[in-house]
């Protein structure tokens, strides 16, 4: 018997683009079986084109409105729970699917009962949908053949390679992590972090969603020019002890929450190893900047930056350059 299907779909103030994603879902090769969304109080149309649009379909759709404004995490999170599906696809409301996303994720799942999560890649477009030269995965350095090898951890305690908008899910997986935490984890990186634990993760290494990029994105994904990396690295060196600390409130979390599983199998060395390196990464931000440069030394010799840092050896002149500008207390 087939897996029945469910899309849940986030919205807040999203009359430039929600038509142009709710027909893409509504024009599936594979036609899922009902779209739920909820609403976090929207001040613009968006609610009377999702009912002019949804009103004409014959798939079953339920619209929620928010009595107080929920946020992006718990408002996915009402969204799951309210729907019924034995698969749930997660939707932003500013993309756009291609026709055959949910018939190519729905296989994935087909060919491997353990499979509890699946993401595919996608083509990254501006407002007006015109494509970048390069796809999500370039931009997110995604290493597909590490989850067709089964080696999910060198990925996810590495960086954030599942995006909610190619995201889809077997209902088992959002009933064991209910809920999400509020203060650290988006919902699909706490999905992902832990799915392994559970089960297997899937990819697809197709583009299977324009994944739009705009002012308005809640999380985006676009490649800098010269400047750009300028001033994000400055702003890095403003932001690097705030980000840290959070990073390392993540791991620590998911440790915390999960530990029995983790200890089961075998990866409470490689979380232990991911979570030392962040500890050192706030604490050398804290001390003389010869302890600082001697922690950094350690994190070089362990590999810690190599296996756990978003940028790789990137991290180090960083690093480097925030210990010498502002160490010393």
């Amino acid at each position: 018997m087939a897996e029945s299907i469910s899309v849940v779909l986030a919205t807040y103030n999203g009359e430039k683009f929600i038509a142009e994603q709710v027909r893409s879902i509504l024009d599936q090769t594979h036609p899922v079986d009902e779209i739920i969304i909820v609403d976090d109080r929207s001040t613009d149309h968006t609610i009377a084109i999702l009912n002019e649009l949804l009103g004409k379909s014959s798939i079953h759709n339920e619209i929620y409105v928010n009595e107080v404004n929920l946020g992006v995490v718990k408002n996915f999170e009402k969204g799951m729970d309210l729907s019924h599906g034995d698969i749930i696809f997660t939707s932003d409301q500013d993309d756009v699917w291609r026709s055959d996303k949910v018939e190519v994720m729905v296989k994935l799942f087909e060919q491997n009962p353990d499979c509890l999560l699946a993401f595919s890649n996608a083509k990254l477009v501006n407002e007006h949908r015109e494509p970048f030269t390069y796809p999500l995965w370039e931009v997110s350095r995604v290493r597909p053949e590490y989850f067709d090898q089964k080696r999910y951890y060198e990925e996810l305690l590495k960086k954030r390679v599942v995006t909610g908008a190619t995201m889809a899910l077997r209902r088992k997986l959002f009933e064991l992590m209910r809920p999400f935490p509020l203060d650290t984890w988006l919902h699909d990186g706490w999905l992902a972090i832990n799915a392994p634990l559970y089960g297997d993760i899937a990819v697809s290494r197709e583009t299977l969603i324009e994944y739009r990029q705009h002012t308005g994105n809640v999380v985006g994904a676009s490649k800098m020019n010269f400047m750009g990396k300028v001033r994000r690295y400055s702003n890095q060196l403003r932001m690097m002890e705030p980000m840290e600390v959070r990073i390392l409130k993540e791991y620590q979390d998911f440790f915390d929450h999960s530990k029995n599983l983790i200890e089961s199998k075998n990866e409470t060395k490689h979380v232990s190893d991911c979570i030392t390196f962040w500890h050192d990464s706030v604490e050398m931000k804290h001390v003389n900047r010869v302890k600082g440069l001697g922690l950094i030394l350690k994190s070089i010799l362990t590999q810690g930056y190599q296996k756990y840092h978003y940028g790789g050896l990137r991290g180090v002149p960083v690093d480097l350059a925030y210990v010498l500008r502002f160490g010393g207390k």
